[in-house]
């Protein structure tokens, strides 16, 4: 994934549900290294802490607007490259050199993070809100499985990307030459549960399904040992990381060869599906499905229906004072 701009920009944070959202794969945060992308259309860096736990920033010091990301991390923080400001996990300024001591009022844009399943996940929303809550997983996926990772990212709105996967419909078209195959043009739609937390159908019956949980995790259940999921992570209003992971936890994918060969052929596979999407996805206009005011959905369209009510319900505008906590002061 392409890393964040040269400079930083001036905040266009997306408008999106309160929620646990995948951000990043777990490996791609090593210690000591601060890392720089954009998430939600802030500028942030995520880096470890000296308990190896994730901590996600905004990637921009309150007292000068540097980058964070060309600082170092040392002394249980991150500092700051300009004037060596450094500043904690908690997002308190721990240190100013001209004073010898912190600042408590001075603080950094600072993300709820979890670590799990070998993701990480940031809270987006007020932190209030996130009280009691925990990020979706899927409890049929062995965490022992064997995985493969194909990352990508799309230039168009994480809406776009989602309901892509939502349309059953277009799989004897778009895929005509590969899962497409075992589509039927004209099929009657498949059993569905539209729920709170989770969009559930089973396209072909039996025991293979597809499911999305809000608000950017999707699985394809194809058998009890064989599972694809896909984190749809929102980078900013025209730009969706990909990453999609492989799960096979049957016997034969964990034989040292057999099971790399099996999941390299997954990946270069998943790679043409995802290209096949992707050509039509990104000719979609508005980049943003919330704003195609104008599209007419039918009876297949029955989850991006859905899909777009729950967002309306629950979009939020980011506000820093809810996002931190409290409302970080300008000066020491």
């Amino acid at each position: 994934m392409p890393s964040a701009p040269d400079t930083p920009r001036e905040s266009g944070a997306m408008r999106l549900p309160p929620g646990w959202y995948a951000v990043f794969e777990s490996r791609e945060i090593r210690p000591r290294r601060p890392l720089a992308a954009v998430r939600f259309g802030l500028d942030v860096v995520a880096w470890r802490d000296e308990r190896g736990a994730v901590v996600l920033q905004e990637d921009r010091c309150p007292h000068r607007s540097a980058r964070l990301s060309l600082g170092e991390v040392r002394e249980g923080g991150i500092v700051c490259p300009f004037h060596a400001f450094r500043f904690g996990p908690d997002g308190t300024c721990r240190h100013i050199p001209e004073l010898g001591h912190g600042a408590d009022g001075l603080r950094v844009l600072t993300f709820l993070t979890r670590e799990e399943n070998g993701l990480v996940w940031a809270w987006w929303g007020p932190r209030a809100s996130a009280e009691g809550t925990s990020p979706p997983w899927f409890e049929n996926i062995d965490p022992r499985a064997a995985t493969h990772v194909v990352r990508d990212e799309w230039p168009t709105h994480y809406t776009r990307a989602v309901e892509n996967q939502l349309d059953y419909a277009h799989l004897p078209y778009v895929h005509r030459t590969t899962i497409g195959r075992f589509a039927k043009e004209g099929a009657p739609p498949p059993q569905m549960r539209l729920e709170d937390d989770r969009i559930h159908f089973a396209p072909g019956g039996g025991e293979t399904y597809i499911e999305f949980r809000f608000p950017n995790l999707w699985q394809n259940r194809i058998s009890p040992t064989f599972s694809l999921t896909l984190c749809f992570v929102p980078v900013d209003a025209e730009r969706t990381a990909l990453i999609l992971r492989t799960h096979v936890s049957s016997v034969t994918a964990r034989l040292p060869i057999v099971g790399r060969v099996f999941l390299g052929l997954s990946g270069v596979l998943n790679r043409i599906i995802l290209d096949q999407d992707r050509r039509v996805v990104l000719s979609q206009r508005p980049l943003d499905a919330m704003r195609a005011s104008d599209e007419v959905l039918v009876r297949s369209d029955a989850a991006i229906r859905f899909f777009r009510g729950w967002m309306n319900d629950r979009a939020w505008s980011f506000e820093r004072s809810e996002a931190a906590g409290e409302a970080p002061t300008p000066s020491a």
